[in-house]
């Protein structure tokens, strides 16, 4: 008979094949096994599901939700093989918790934030802020595929940026507008006379950008309200444009 640890191993290796990364989810998953291996548990019902999750005492609602819904999505895996495990019902420990609207920036509002990303004190934060956000609103990409682009994923001659490994790990290419091609080409160019003169003995050349995920946010979230006083406080952030501005947009 194939237990727990088995199942849940297989479960995670089917789901992570798919492109989930299932991170938090994997570690919830196996102190969920081992608890129901301490039981001598070898099918999952909804009583054991619920004294796992209420373990975690100082867990808030959301937490306590999240672990209720991964042994939940792990139980329909396995009832589909046996029956005989039980399905905790969607009521139980519901998540409350929802992802806030996104905040649409306008032409005009991006325009702003790249003007005054140029006039930045420092020269190499300056350019490579206002490229970012321009390059952002022209493409759709993520900040975390736009931050981790080398320039070996940007395609001059065809126009083309390969974003690789995505979300769900999944590759594309996005083709560029003119604009956008020029834009970069001057964002390397001065970068590489920045670092050249300044800075060349302490930082990389390979990335294109240069920035990290979470410096991005820290910086974005002060210098966003600095610039655009009626930005909304909590909301999540989107850059799209209909059209692009040769002038001012990467």
């Amino acid at each position: 008979m194939t237990s727990l640890r088995q199942h849940a191993d297989e479960y995670l290796r089917v789901r992570r094949a798919l492109g989930f990364k299932l991170r938090s989810e994997g570690f919830l998953l196996a102190s969920f096994v081992a608890f129901a291996d301490q039981s001598g548990a070898q099918l999952i019902t909804t009583e054991l599901v619920m004294i796992w999750t209420l373990q975690a005492v100082d867990a808030d609602l959301h937490n306590l939700a999240k672990r209720m819904r991964v042994v939940r999505s792990f139980a329909r895996y396995l009832y589909a093989i046996d029956p005989r495990n039980q399905v905790p019902p969607d009521d139980l420990c519901p998540g409350r918790g929802h992802r806030p609207a996104p905040y649409i920036y306008s032409d005009a509002q991006i325009a702003v934030l790249m003007h005054g990303a140029r006039s930045l004190d420092a020269p190499l934060l300056a350019i490579t802020l206002e490229t970012l956000i321009g390059l952002l609103a022209a493409t759709g990409l993520r900040i975390g595929e736009a931050i981790a682009l080398d320039r070996g994923d940007v395609s001059w001659d065809e126009s083309l940026l390969s974003v690789r490994d995505a979300k769900y790990r999944q590759s594309r290419e996005v083709l560029l507008h003119p604009t956008t091609v020029a834009a970069l080409r001057r964002f390397v160019s001065e970068r590489d006379q920045l670092i050249r003169r300044w800075i060349r003995a302490s930082l990389s050349r390979r990335e294109v950008l240069g920035l990290t995920t979470a410096l991005f946010a820290k910086l974005f979230a002060n210098y966003a309200a600095a610039f655009l006083w009626n930005k909304r406080r909590g909301a999540r952030t989107s850059m799209t444009s209909d059209t692009l501005l040769p002038s001012t947009r990467c």
